[in-house]
C-alpha cells in the first residue's frame, strides 16, 4: 500500500471529510479514488481527465482508452480532488512549504521503515539477503502502483 492505511483511516479521511461537499469520504471510496489515478497514469498523453468519463465511444484515435464512470462519477472525483487533505494539523505562524503534506510524508517513512525493519529481521533469521534494487520505498511504491493497475484493469475485463 503506498499510504499506510492506519495513517488514511486516522488523518487524511477525517481531514477530508471536514472540507468535502456532499457525503463524506469512506476508506473503499478513496481506495477506488486512489486507483483510479494510479490507472489514469498508466497512460501517457491524455493530458484532460474528463476524458475518462466522456460519454464518446472509445476510440483507439482519441481519447481516453477507458471509463471509469462506471467506478466514480466524474464531479465525485473533482469533489475528493477539490477537499482532499492530508494532514489535520493547524498550519504554523510561518510560511512552511511542505506543512499540507508534511504529515503524509512522515507516516509513508514510518510506514517503510517499518518494513525495511522486517527485512532486515528476515535476512538475519535465515541468513538470505533480499536483493532489492535502489531504495526499498520506490521498489515498494512501484510494486503497489502496479498491483493497484493491474487490479483495476482486472475488474474492468482488460486483457493485457
Amino acid at each position: 500500500m503506498c499510504f499506510p492505511e492506519e495513517w488514511v483511516k486516522n488523518t487524511l479521511l477525517p481531514a477530508t471529510n471536514k472540507e468535502i461537499e456532499g457525503d463524506y469520504l469512506t476508506l473503499s471510496e478513496f481506495y477506488v479514488y486512489l486507483g483510479c489515478h494510479f490507472f489514469m497514469a498508466c497512460f501517457e498523453g491524455i493530458s484532460d481527465r474528463r476524458l475518462w468519463w466522456s460519454s464518446k465511444p472509445i476510440s483507439i484515435t482519441e481519447g481516453a482508452p477507458f471509463r471509469l464512470k462506471e467506478y466514480i462519477s466524474l464531479r465525485r472525483f473533482n469533489v475528493i480532488t477539490s477537499a482532499i487533505c492530508y494532514t489535520n494539523k493547524p498550519p504554523p505562524d510561518f510560511v512552511h512549504r511542505f506543512h499540507d503534506v508534511r504529515e503524509m510524508t512522515e507516516a509513508f517513512n514510518d510506514h517503510y521503515e517499518e518494513i525495511e525493519e522486517l527485512r532486515e529481521e528476515y535476512e538475519e533469521s535465515t541468513g538470505v539477503p533480499l536483493q532489492i534494487k535502489g531504495r526499498l520505498t520506490n521498489f515498494l511504491s512501484w510494486f503497489a502502483f502496479e498491483q493497484v493497475a493491474w487490479q483495476l484493469a482486472n475488474e474492468i475485463g482488460l486483457e493485457i
